[in-house]
């Protein structure tokens, strides 16, 4: 520890020589913004860099289900301000929760093209589904994210699949397990394959999670879009649904996610079961077995409204 005369403070060494040569230089600081410690306040949590966690303080997390709930009123009008505030909350609470991203399609939707922040908005149903699923979620939540749950790589998975659709179904091919799963679309519109790409995804976590013992999951799509939507986590309204039930997936049975691009030329099981080809299944794989699988209900939000 070393003596900083103009703070009246110890701080270890190597900080007190920094802040000298910050004076020599004529470069600024300020005493709050001298952290020092095993564990480390920034942006309002709580990084501990030995445990590998980053913490929301339930004070914090309180105020912000509380807000998201006095905001959830359906038929109730608030000018954009309020729209921008709730929301540069919400983002900044997704450094802890990112899987809570999806809560937000809505209120994006609405705030897309408007500039003047006292023009007043109305609040949809389908806005505060979203709401208060945030709201039921950090309630939930212990409000610590463990930083190493970020980092792993497909040599890390437990489970590897495949998937793609076609116009006439949606296939999904688990190799570890010898098996294909197919699911006939009623009635094909071509217009709606990417929903039908990702809804393949979501029915491939719902499957992996119908184990109870794989814990990171890795799907392979050779639709890019799908890529970037799990990636991103951010979808247009029509779409969120499937995100949300996907994010409901991984937070029920504590799943950890990665959904990866493959090349179509390479992932020809999975497009065959799609197209019900099942000669090129069984002629690649003969050890193979092929089920029919329903996919999951979606939910766009919060059920209690």
């Amino acid at each position: 520890m070393l003596w900083y005369e103009p703070y009246q403070k110890q701080y270890p060494a190597k900080q007190t020589r920094l802040l000298q040569l910050f004076d020599l230089l004529g470069i600024p600081h300020e005493e709050p913004k001298q952290e020092w410690g095993s564990s480390l306040v920034i942006i309002g949590f709580s990084f501990d860099p030995n445990a590998m966690t980053i913490t929301l303080p339930p004070s914090s997390r309180l105020e912000l289900i509380t807000a998201l709930r006095q905001f959830a009123q359906p038929g109730t009008r608030r000018p954009l301000r309020d729209f921008e505030r709730l929301a540069g909350w919400s983002q900044w609470s997704f450094n802890v929760a990112p899987l809570l991203r999806p809560g937000l399609s809505h209120m994006y939707d609405k705030m897309a093209g408007k500039s003047e922040v006292f023009q007043l908005m109305w609040v949809s149903v389908a806005l505060c589904r979203e709401l208060l699923w945030m709201a039921e979620r950090l309630e939930a939540s212990d409000g610590v994210l463990l930083l190493d749950s970020l980092e792993w790589s497909t040599l890390d998975a437990d489970l590897v699949l495949y998937t793609d659709a076609s116009a006439a179904g949606m296939g999904i091919w688990c190799p570890s397990l010898h098996r294909g799963l197919h699911s006939l679309i009623d009635k094909p519109e071509p217009s709606r394959i990417f929903f039908y790409e990702v809804l393949a995804v979501v029915s491939a976590l719902t499957f992996a999670a119908s184990f109870n013992h794989f814990h990171r999951i890795v799907i392979f799509t050779d639709n890019l879009n799908t890529v970037s939507m799990f990636n991103s986590l951010h979808a247009k309204p029509d779409y969120n649904p499937l995100l949300i039930t996907a994010m409901n997936t991984l937070l029920d049975n504590n799943l950890q996610l990665r959904v990866l691009h493959i090349p179509g030329s390479e992932n020809v099981i999975a497009d065959a079961i799609s197209r019900s080809n099942f000669d090129i299944v069984a002629s690649k794989h003969p050890e193979s077995t092929l089920h029919i699988f329903s996919p999951p209900e979606l939910s766009s939000g919060s059920k209690s409204i």
